[in-house]
């Protein structure tokens, strides 16, 4: 069930043109890409078919590859809220777990796997996209780290927030289900972690305190 407490407030009309303008050109972006290659893309290129200016794309992105592979800093912002907000004698894995699949982060994802699968090839064939895409989801990571170590209320010497956050199930779930696989995204998130319990990755008797 989503956490309704993750769930955004409502946005005004200037935030919610600046989102679609946002989503507007990222989508031109990968069109372009997919049609006519990263080597001839172009920023130019990107705001003529957007409807803006260059200006305009650069307060939304650093470079034409930035347009291509998204951030992950407001998935790291709601999954972290959601774990912070599960119960304090929740196990590490646990609270990640549902935290995550909990948050309305994965509900919003369309099921355009056809289209998500051709940006990933298109990742995967460009060590620059690669690079920044590898960058995000250590970010990722990160921020769930720094979650986890909160709740525990432990310092830098302990490695368990580090060492629960980089399990890589989101990666896994994502490629799983960019590939082909019927099920939700976020029931293939739960599932691998689910596995992960199973296997006793995480340890039963460790609880978070508050």
């Amino acid at each position: 069930m989503t956490d309704p407490s993750t769930a955004p407030a409502p946005l005004g009309r200037r935030e919610q043109r600046k989102q679609e303008t946002h989503r507007t050109i990222r989508s031109t972006a990968l069109d372009l890409a997919l049609e006519h290659g990263m080597e001839s893309l172009t920023v130019d290129a990107i705001s003529a078919a957007s409807g803006v200016s260059a200006r305009t794309f650069f307060n939304y992105f650093s470079c034409k590859e930035d347009a291509i592979v998204p951030e992950t800093s407001e998935s790291a912002d709601v999954f972290c809220r959601s774990i912070l907000a599960r119960p304090p004698d929740e196990p590490p894995l646990r609270a990640i777990r549902v935290g995550i699949v909990s948050s309305y982060r994965l509900g919003e994802v369309r099921p355009d796997r056809e289209r998500l699968q051709s940006r990933q090839r298109l990742v995967h064939a460009h060590l620059p996209l690669l690079t920044r895409q590898l960058a995000q989801y250590v970010r990722l990571e990160q921020s769930l780290a720094e979650a986890l170590a909160e709740r525990l209320g432990t310092g830098p010497d302990d490695l368990r927030p580090t060492l629960l956050a980089a399990v890589g199930v989101l990666r896994v779930s994502i490629r799983r289900w960019t590939t082909g696989d019927e099920a939700s995204l976020a029931d293939l998130v739960d599932a691998a972690f689910a596995e992960l319990e199973h296997e006793g990755i995480a340890e039963p008797d460790v609880r978070l305190t508050g």
